[in-house]
């Protein structure tokens, strides 16, 4: 059994729901400790360049709820800068980055909110070399928050009110998130 050393936490933006499908359209992560502390340098942040893949266009069109979110978030735009950054390009970045924060294949676990059913089908798909790096572990903020409200019935972070369906922006709610989870915890223990 492996020791967890990091913490991923990620947001996709993505065309829509359905991973075989739909496409990726930005990435943001934050690298942590399992205490939750950022390490130095810890953000990683890449849009695709829309014009890479031509399905991005067809399948955002699929959607007019989808076109308007991102259109609100300023993400349509940002798609369509001619960067020439495709999503295998954002996956060798990604890899090349966590390797330079010293991060060990399968120390690595997946987190942020509705990581364990969205997110991580995304990456499974379209970033293989990606996921075989993560702890077969996924913390997923969005379940704890749910069983909390089922068990206790009380929000314990406004963090989400902060979500612009931005990925840097949302990933930075689920880890403010997590973080008032933590010292909830931590609070009781004490």
């Amino acid at each position: 059994m492996s020791t967890i050393n990091h913490l991923l936490w990620v947001d996709l933006e993505t065309t829509g729901i359905v991973h075989i499908e739909d496409r990726i359209l930005e990435v943001g992560c934050i690298l942590t400790a399992p205490d939750l502390t950022p390490l130095d340098n810890g953000e990683f942040q890449a849009v695709v360049d829309a014009r890479t893949d031509t399905e991005i266009a067809t399948r955002l069109n699929a959607t007019e709820k989808v076109v308007e979110m991102h259109r609100e978030s300023g993400l349509l735009d940002a798609i369509q800068e001619p960067t020439g950054v495709s999503i295998q390009d954002i996956e060798k970045s990604l890899i090349s980055w966590m390797s330079s924060h010293q991060v060990v294949q399968n120390q690595v676990a997946l987190a942020g909110s509705g990581v364990g059913h969205f997110d991580q089908l995304f990456i499974s798909y379209w970033m293989p070399s990606l996921f075989s790096m993560f702890h077969y572990r996924t913390l997923d903020i969005g379940s704890v928050r749910s069983f909390h409200n089922m068990w206790i019935g009380t929000e314990v972070s406004n963090a989400n009110d902060g979500k612009t369906h931005r990925a840097m922006d949302d990933i930075q709610c689920s880890l403010k998130e997590a973080t008032a989870f933590r010292d909830l915890w931590l609070d009781k223990l004490a």
